[in-house]
């Protein structure tokens, strides 16, 4: 099936739908607080935000940049700047990827800056002049290294990071992010406060979450996903937001290609076969609706 422009439109307008749900708010909350105490004095500052694969980590720094939370200090484009570390992390890799946000061709400072000093002499300089409020390091589980070791030299390198810049930082990571504190008080005295995007449960949270998502959608009316199905759908996604998301997404692009009007059963089948593949058909927990 080819979809209509206007049902992949939808879809992605679902998929930028920001529904903050209390948990959410929180990490928001202690942000916008590390933000403003750590740009107006200087001290260092910042949140560790721990949590399972698919809670919304990424969603939460895409926020960020786009500055829901109102922040005067965030609203320059390059306010926020992101880095995702690999497995078996290098110093090099996280500067040239910080550099990425300010469109610098990696290869190229890589090749005219031969050492790491000479790069975060760039980095650094950039960050300063280009007014750069908040720093965000996600997947930070990855100084954790086989036979349980970890990068002291990435996290030597980001203590140091926040002491030349004086920039609060955000780590985010999963429950591996626990262990800091007794590998490096230092890092984690620098970045004290800690929070957990944990996945929903079947309770009023999860509710209002799918009301939000539902009632966000012009397109088709959806109100039945949490009028009906909702422990159906928590069933389906065990309550992770990126996998309820893939699924709204896939029903409202179906549904408007479709022209229809709201949603039913047959609509979320399909969507669900579409999402988890033909053979997830049997374990559905839509299947046995008519």
């Amino acid at each position: 099936m080819e979809y209509s422009y206007d049902a992949l439109v939808a879809g992605k307008a679902m998929r930028e739908v920001v529904v903050r749900h209390p948990k959410f708010n929180d990490a928001l909350t202690l942000i916008s607080n590390v933000v403003q105490i750590g740009n107006s004095t200087g001290a260092p500052a910042g949140v560790r935000i721990i949590a399972p694969a698919g809670s919304g980590k990424t969603f939460l720094f895409q926020c960020l940049r786009k500055n829901i939370i109102g922040l005067p200090i965030l609203k320059d484009k390059l306010a926020v700047i992101h880095a995702s570390l690999k497995e078996s992390p290098t110093v090099a890799q996280i500067q040239n990827e910080l550099l990425s946000n300010f469109q610098y061709d990696a290869g190229l400072v890589t090749t005219r800056s031969s050492t790491n000093n000479e790069i975060n002499i760039i980095l650094l300089r950039s960050i300063k002049d280009l007014g750069v409020k908040l720093i965000v390091l996600d997947e930070f589980q990855h100084i954790f290294l086989q036979q349980g070791k970890v990068s002291t030299i990435v996290v030597d390198w980001v203590k140091r990071l926040m002491n030349e810049t004086a920039v609060p930082v955000v780590l985010i990571g999963t429950e591996m992010l626990d262990q800091l504190t007794g590998i490096d008080p230092q890092l984690t005295t620098r970045v004290p406060t800690s929070i957990r995007l944990g996945l929903f449960r079947y309770d009023k949270h999860w509710l209002v979450f799918l009301k939000g998502l539902a009632d966000s959608c012009e397109k088709i009316d959806l109100s039945d996903i949490y009028e009906r199905y909702s422990r159906e759908f928590f069933t389906a996604t065990n309550g992770t937001p990126r996998l309820l998301k893939s699924l709204l997404i896939q029903i409202v692009i179906l549904g408007v290609t479709e022209k229809r009007e709201k949603v039913d059963i047959s609509l979320i089948r399909r969507a669900y076969e579409l999402v988890f593949g033909p053979e997830s058909a049997q374990e559905s927990p839509f299947a046995t609706f008519s």
